[in-house]
This record gives structure tokens, C-alpha cells and sequence, in this order.
């Protein structure tokens, strides 16, 4: 009878511990999903900026703004970022312009949606992010809006996916001041 009894309360307390950990990793309405940092416009850089450059540069910038996105946008940009793979590339032939920390996942991207991200810590790799994640994590930043339209044509993501449709980009390169020459925003699920 003992042996019985343990054996339901092992299978009881094996399912209310599952119940627990399937709460803890819902994604709920504004939580906060991570943080991205770009520089603005598309800039013709004179020095190379690279993974640790540019993270050092994050970490001494304070959030510019918060960004609330769709629940089902998160999630597609969580699971584009939870497939990157390690690719045979050493280094990366174009200069890094957006650091991205969302979830467990740190990267930073260059222009072709090559990317080094933090493999395990202390150890870097390289990979492509898809187009689709990358298009996803610019439209839903505001980067689109910070290009002048004369290079957004240039984007792979927007020659695949279209020009988003509640694009805002009044500016132009040009007019850009000092204050505004990098962005960081916290992404939040709305």
C-alpha cells in the first residue's frame, strides 16, 4: 500500500511540476522580449565594427524607446533565432550594424544577415540569420524608417517580403542629427 501511495504521489507531483515549468516559458503580454541595438541609416562605415565593438557599444547605451510587438511576430522571430547553426566562415566580410539580444540568443548582424552569435559562453561562431527573421527584426524596430528610401530597395528582406505597409519613412538620411545616429529599444510582447 506505502509503495502505491508514492508511486501517485510521484505521478501527481511529476504533472504539477510539468504544469509549472509549461507556465513559466508562456510568453505573456508584455513581457519583455530583449533589446536591439542598430546604428541608423545605412552608413558607409570607414572602420570596421565587430562583435565585441559593437556589444560594447550596447552595453554603455541607454534604451532610446520601447517597442511593443505582436505575440505571434515573437514568436516567429524566437524560432527563426532558435534555428542558427554554426556555419564553416571565419569571419564576416562586411561590417556588423545591429547587436540583438532576445531570449537566450546574442548576435550581431551585418547588412547580408551574416551573423556571429555567442555559441556557448566565451565562444563565437558565425551563421546566416533567414531573411524572414532578420525582416521581421528590422520592420518591428523601426530600422525601415531609419533608411533612406533610395537604400531600402537595397535590403534582401524587403526585395523578398515588400515594403511594410505601415512603413513610416519620412526622413532621409540626411536629416539625421547626432542624437540620433544609433537606436536601442526594448521589445515587449503586446
Amino acid at each position: 500500500m506505502k509503495s502505491k501511495n508514492n508511486i501517485i504521489f510521484l505521478i501527481v507531483s511529476v504533472f504539477l511540476l510539468s504544469c509549472v515549468l509549461f507556465i513559466v516559458h508562456t510568453i505573456s503580454e508584455n513581457e519583455v522580449l530583449g533589446t536591439v541595438y542598430f546604428f541608423n541609416g545605412k552608413t558607409e562605415r570607414y572602420v570596421t565594427v565587430d562583435f565585441n565593438h559593437i556589444k560594447q557599444l550596447n552595453d554603455c547605451t541607454e534604451v532610446t524607446d520601447t517597442i511593443a510587438i505582436e505575440k505571434i511576430i515573437a514568436d516567429e522571430i524566437i524560432t527563426g533565432l532558435s534555428h542558427l547553426s554554426p556555419s564553416s566562415v571565419k569571419h564576416l566580410n562586411q561590417s556588423i550594424f545591429m547587436y540583438i539580444f532576445i531570449g537566450d540568443k546574442e548576435l550581431a548582424i551585418n547588412e547580408n544577415n551574416e551573423c556571429i552569435f555567442v555559441w556557448k559562453p566565451g565562444i563565437l561562431k558565425t551563421a546566416t540569420l533567414d531573411n524572414r527573421t532578420s525582416y521581421l527584426i528590422k520592420w518591428k524596430t523601426g530600422y525601415y524608417n531609419k533608411i533612406s528610401k533610395e537604400d531600402l530597395k537595397y535590403d534582401i528582406g524587403i526585395q523578398q517580403f515588400g515594403i511594410p505597409d505601415d512603413l513610416n519613412n519620412q526622413k532621409e538620411l540626411a536629416s539625421f542629427g547626432p542624437e540620433e545616429e544609433v537606436s536601442k529599444l526594448m521589445l515587449v510582447i503586446k
